[in-house]
């Protein structure tokens, strides 16, 4: 049997369903090296230069262009041509989607190598690997990787990989708010967070103290002193997002923010809509939402 026919029979066994075994990067990276030297011999490079060092990544153009629309056109462009120069996409993502033109374990290690991946999946067309990278984060999604995974999604514009974490984050609210990770998320991510409705959090008060530590860590990363002034400048938008009023009045007034982030208008207006809803005006920097996350 040709080598192109066992890829082509592995790969429609996982197209049925079978998911490749989760086998380390280098244990499937032996095993398809293995191939290619004792089977068919490669006619097919690619060169993948990270700081210090230049990978290189053997593999069978018949394989690689059946795998992906975006290689078929860059061989047929360049028909003569044995190495090729991979410039964007990381050596790890790039050996996954080898392994896995190859019906082989994709050998992904880790989140970051499966975020990585992803990318690369999408801008070489190869939409089983997305899914795959996909399930892989969503089965291992937590609070130690959930602010990395969101800043991955928005700085890369991966709006399937924002809803999967977007869905995560709710149960794991808690966790993810006193996480040091938390800290240092960029304001987009911090939005992100507190645009959710699904927040499992006993009240608005852990969500409000959360945003109080984040603008102290602001603060503090550029040398500034965590003034009320200063905190709120670095909350920005993200300030509105707090929903006071779905707090009782004594979890309002216990929370950090009561102090250290609202002035003392807003504090009486909110205290007093609290008490009687709807009784005054609120400032255009409070939000007017009264219900509470994961209810």
């Amino acid at each position: 049997m040709s080598m192109y026919a066992i890829c082509r029979r592995e790969s429609e066994l996982n197209e049925n369903g079978k998911k490749p075994l989760e086998e380390s990067e280098e244990c499937s990276r032996n095993k398809r090296l293995k191939i290619c030297d004792e089977t068919v011999p490669w006619d097919v490079e690619f060169a993948i230069e990270e700081p210090g060092i230049v990978h290189r990544v053997r593999a069978h153009r018949r394989v690689v262009t059946r795998s992906s629309p975006v290689f078929e056109t860059i061989f047929r462009d360049s028909p003569a041509s044995k190495l090729f120069q991979v410039s964007d996409v990381t050596y790890d993502a790039f050996e996954v989607m080898v392994n896995a033109m190859y019906g082989s374990d994709y050998g992904i290690g880790s989140i970051a190598t499966a975020c990585r991946t992803l990318l690369a999946a999408k801008k070489y067309v190869m939409p089983s690997v997305a899914v795959y990278c996909i399930d892989y984060v969503t089965r291992r999604f937590d609070a130690t990787n959930a602010c990395e995974i969101v800043e991955f999604s928005l700085r890369h514009d991966l709006d399937d990989l924002l809803r999967v974490s977007c869905v995560g984050i709710g149960p794991h609210a808690c966790e993810i708010l006193v996480h040091p990770s938390f800290l240092s998320c960029s304001l987009e991510t911090l939005l992100v967070i507190l645009s959710l409705d699904s927040l499992i959090v006993p009240s608005e008060a852990v969500v409000s103290d959360a945003c109080v530590c984040w603008a102290e860590a602001h603060c503090s990363k550029y040398g500034l002193e965590p003034t009320k002034d200063h905190m709120r400048s670095a909350l920005g938008p993200a300030l509105g997002k707090i929903r006071f009023l779905s707090m009782t009045a004594l979890q309002l007034i216990e929370s950090s923010a009561f102090d250290r982030l609202l002035t003392d208008e807003e504090a009486r207006t909110i205290l007093i809509n609290i008490i009687k809803p709807a009784s005054c005006p609120l400032p255009r920097s409070i939000c007017v939402g009264c219900i509470r996350r994961g209810h």
